[in-house]
């Protein structure tokens, strides 16, 4: 008697199952679709938003009222004002928003005589352009040429004659291999475009500027030399204490041959 009892139940119970598995199957299906209905008009309502983004963007890139009418360039010394604005691809009557400052910006910045350079737009019909232009410093003999070199070594352009230049030689550089746009190297044109940078900040305009081998040597206008010492890290030292000395003799009314400051604790002076 109690044999027969499990195989009785058994099919009653997997009937069972089985039915529920369906009907859930079936239910998870419906659910699924119900889900799914508003999810078909998402690509629509996204293109209908795109488009009127569109025609939005491109009524206003062709507005009129967008249309550049004003460059305004800060900062120019020698630079003009057309070699700045076709250099920047910048021109009055371009829409405002098709105007990349950042690429007008990069585009200067390729100048050698512009060390920095920004761009921004003023809302909503005018561009600013703001320059800090490399100031030339020296000329270096190049051939039958000069080339102008700026404080950071920078040559900035090639002078077939220094007539009117208004800068001091620096002579003992071979710039046969330095081009336009390329930096002056080694640590000795930088010491002396230090030097001279000194000077210039003191509205000292030397003559000329040699590197011998004993070290810097700087010609002034009054014929005054200034004998500095080799390129160095103690050439700013050097520098300043030669320019004490000097400014000293000026307030005495007094001239030197020359200012020897190659032991900075030790300057000679010789009178004249």
């Amino acid at each position: 008697m109690r044999e027969d009892r499990s195989p009785a139940l058994r099919p009653r119970s997997s009937a069972r199952t089985s039915s529920g598995g369906q009907a859930g199957r079936a239910e998870y299906r419906r659910a699924a679709r119900r889900a799914g209905r508003p999810r078909r008009r998402l690509p629509a309502t996204i293109l209908g938003m795109l488009l009127l983004l569109a025609l939005a963007l491109g009524a206003l890139l062709n507005s009129p009222l967008l249309e550049v009418t004003a460059v305004v360039v800060h900062g120019r010394q020698n630079l003009t004002r057309e070699q700045v604005l076709a250099a920047a691809g910048l021109r009055l009557g371009v829409n405002i928003l098709r105007v990349s400052p950042r690429a007008a910006a990069a585009a200067l910045a390729r100048i050698p005589r512009v060390a920095r350079a920004e761009v921004r737009r003023v809302w909503p019909r005018g561009l600013e352009v703001v320059l800090v232009e490399r100031i030339g410093l020296a000329l270096l003999p190049c051939g039958s040429g000069w080339l102008e070199v700026a404080g950071d070594g920078v040559a900035l352009e090639l002078y077939g004659s220094i007539e009117g230049a208004g800068l001091p030689i620096l002579e003992g550089i071979d710039p046969a291999l330095i081009g336009v746009g390329e930096t002056v190297p080694g640590l000795e044109a930088r010491s002396a475009l230090t030097a001279l940078a000194a000077l210039a900040d003191r509205d000292e305009v030397p003559l000329r500027a040699v590197l011998a081998a004993t070290g810097l040597e700087i010609e002034l206008q009054d014929a005054t030399w200034l004998y500095l010492g080799p390129a160095n890290s103690g050439m700013e030292a050097r520098i300043g204490v030669a320019l004490a000395i000097l400014e000293e003799l000026r307030v005495r009314g007094q001239r030197a041959a020359y200012i020897d400051v190659r032991l900075p604790g030790q300057p000679v002076i010789r009178p004249r």
